[in-house]
């Protein structure tokens, strides 16, 4: 952290995204985050960004509205830092709904962020969104952030699923902290 800090003017505060568990028995846990955030802390880490998942497919997840916030109010509370957490970002598509007057059965195309397949299943569970309206390449193209919705979308174009006159929903968020959606007539 300190050669990361040294390369950051003083002025920028220097944030840090990590994983509170894996969601998984003898894998990394809370209190190993608790213990981390101590130290990135003394090492001038000015926030956390406090996610959770595991890197192997035995984990069992409980996945719900603000299920990751525990942990970071956990980790705030113990180790005296700022956090932020990642809950579900399914408010901004009822936003979206709400607004149109629209539901998950009016769309035929589902495009979210690319973050991770866990995500994107959970998301269109909570919404409604039929399993075979979500447009998933995060398989081909892992999380490539700002790029996963635009790649999504080339290739839905290309394999003839998205036509002309499809109302597509795009979902996306940026590093934890924010998040859009917006519905449109491709």
């Amino acid at each position: 952290m300190d050669a990361v800090r040294a390369t950051l003017p003083a002025e920028l505060p220097l944030l840090v995204r990590i994983s509170a568990t894996d969601w998984y028995e003898g894998g990394w846990d809370l209190d190993q985050s608790i213990a981390l955030a101590k130290v990135l802390k003394a090492h001038d880490v000015a926030l956390l960004d406090v996610s959770s998942g595991g890197l192997t497919p035995h984990q069992v997840m409980h996945v719900g509205p603000g299920y990751q916030t525990p942990f970071s109010a956990r980790v705030r509370a113990e180790a005296g830092i700022p956090t932020g957490a990642v809950g579900m970002i399914t408010d901004v598509i009822v936003d979206a709904f709400e607004a149109t007057r629209l539901t998950a059965d009016d769309i035929d195309w589902f495009v979210p962020h690319q973050a991770n397949k866990r995500i994107i299943d959970a998301s269109a569970h909570k919404l409604h969104i039929a399993p075979q309206k979500v447009v998933l390449t995060v398989d081909r193209h892992g999380n490539t952030s700002a790029a996963s919705i635009p790649l999504a979308l080339a290739v839905a174009v290309a394999d003839g699923r998205i036509k002309r006159d499809n109302l597509v929903l795009l979902e996306a968020m940026g590093g934890g902290f924010t998040w859009g959606s917006v519905l449109i007539r491709w």
